[in-house]
């Protein structure tokens, strides 16, 4: 998740991604964040919650990579 992160905000120095869609991101990884939180508060992650996490980590990639090709520059 870390290192979605710094992968979101390297982009949008670059000006790769516009600022709503940097924020939009950046959300989403807050959501990660809560998710992860949440689904440890038992000490325990079951396979669901582990494959519930993995989809969210792998539809926030897809939008990275998404806005990164999309040509808008600001």
């Amino acid at each position: 998740m870390r290192n979605q992160k710094a992968n979101i905000q390297a982009a949008y120095r670059k000006g790769r991604l516009t600022e709503k869609e940097y924020y939009k991101l950046m959300e989403e990884q807050e959501s990660i964040r809560y998710a992860i939180g949440k689904y440890n508060l038992d000490g325990y992650l079951s396979c669901d919650e582990k494959n519930k996490i993995a989809a969210k980590q792998q539809r926030a990639a897809n939008r990275l990579r998404k806005y990164q090709v999309n040509g808008e520059r600001y």
